[in-house]
């Protein structure tokens, strides 16, 4: 397989070989595709919880009178 790089692209996997901390290009591009599957990959986890309808803890019940200023109060008191 043959990848083509525009320019910056090149000069920087240069740079990074030149530092010492891959021996080759392919290294380096190897390192690239791994990280970009492993944003990928979390992603997915993400849209996936995303997706899942969470069910909530209790349903939501309207306070009406003398309720409502004795939760008012609770939560002053805290």
């Amino acid at each position: 397989m043959n990848v083509s790089l525009n320019p910056h692209f090149e000069r920087f996997v240069e740079e990074v070989v030149a530092g010492g901390r891959f021996k080759s290009s392919s290294e380096v591009i190897r390192e690239g595709l791994r990280l970009l599957e492993e944003r990928e990959l979390r992603l997915m986890a993400v849209r996936r919880q995303l997706d899942t309808p969470t069910p909530t803890a209790a349903p939501v019940v309207p306070v009406r009178g003398p309720g409502l200023w004795l939760l008012h109060d609770e939560r002053a008191a805290g």
